[in-house]
């Protein structure tokens, strides 16, 4: 069972809690919770009283489950998101589901941020619903143990990156660079969807896991090169530029267990795969 139905005004290390009311309003200073399931009826907003708020979750399960618009943080940088309770080493997954059976979207306006006792903080996102829309809009997250989206065999997550003034991580970006570079951005048979230009940090060399798709969808980007591991899955993994540019400045390795999966980079018109002046291999 759920430890309540409204968010408490005191710290819950421990406590779950599955909240219906179309404002979740946090208290002052923030909360420590265990777990925290968004339920609602009808749009719903988790409000931090200031923007230096912090909601820690010990398990780090963030679970979304309304079919209505929900946004975490009222205004971009409002509140901040990260896991682990009191963990002061290693790495902490904040674990963000969504289960809307329609086509509601999630706004993530808040900052995910590093455990302030000190652990690393990994995002990992999972929507059990492609036609839902969970969008990050905030180009200030700094947590640093990467980005993970996963999908499965009747379901792919689709991440929609969306911050205005991003210029791939000299001062903003959706994707931070990780601590560990190969962990900053796997996509295991999901879509990370660019809605404007620059939004994944120009140093990260995303890893494309079976079926994954990274979609520009006509943007700009640079990236420090790609990799591609076509693991078992019978759908390719497939970058698609579409009008936009890529810009790679480092090389684009490919493995596959299967022989019938080739990875595909894929333009349309005025669509361009630059090397930066480098022959790439």
């Amino acid at each position: 069972g759920y430890s309540g139905t409204l968010i408490p005004a005191l710290h819950d290390a421990t406590g779950n809690y599955k909240v219906a009311t179309n404002v979740a309003a946090l208290p002052s200073g923030g909360l420590n919770l265990n777990a925290l399931v968004l339920a609602s009826a009808a749009a719903q907003s988790l409000t931090f009283a200031n923007a230096s708020d912090v909601l820690n979750l010990t398990a780090g399960t963030f679970l979304k489950t309304g079919n209505f618009a929900t946004t975490i943080g009222t205004a971009i940088d409002s509140g901040r998101l990260t896991a682990g309770g009191t963990a002061s080493s290693g790495v902490s997954d904040l674990y963000f589901f969504t289960f809307p059976n329609g086509t509601s979207t999630t706004t993530i306006n808040s900052r995910i941020v590093d455990n302030p006792n000190g652990a690393a903080v990994r995002f990992v996102y999972t929507s059990y619903s492609p036609t839902s829309q969970t969008i990050i809009t905030n180009g200030l997250n700094s947590y640093t143990g990467g980005t993970t989206l996963n999908g499965g065999n009747s379901f792919q997550s689709v991440l929609d990156l969306n911050v205005t003034g991003a210029d791939g991580g000299n001062t903003l970006a959706a994707i931070p660079l990780a601590a560990v570079a190969a962990d900053s951005l796997v996509i295991n048979n999901s879509t990370v969807r660019l809605l404007q230009d620059a939004q994944i940090h120009n140093s990260i060399v995303p890893v494309l896991s079976g079926g994954g798709i990274l979609n520009l969808n006509n943007r700009i980007q640079t990236l420090g090169g790609l990799t591609f591991n076509n693991n078992g899955s019978s759908t390719v993994s497939t970058v698609t530029i579409g009008t936009g540019t890529l810009t790679l400045n480092g090389g684009i390795t490919a493995t596959s267990s299967n022989a019938g999966a080739i990875a595909t980079i894929t333009s349309s018109g005025v669509g361009t795969l630059a090397l930066n002046g480098a022959v790439r291999t």
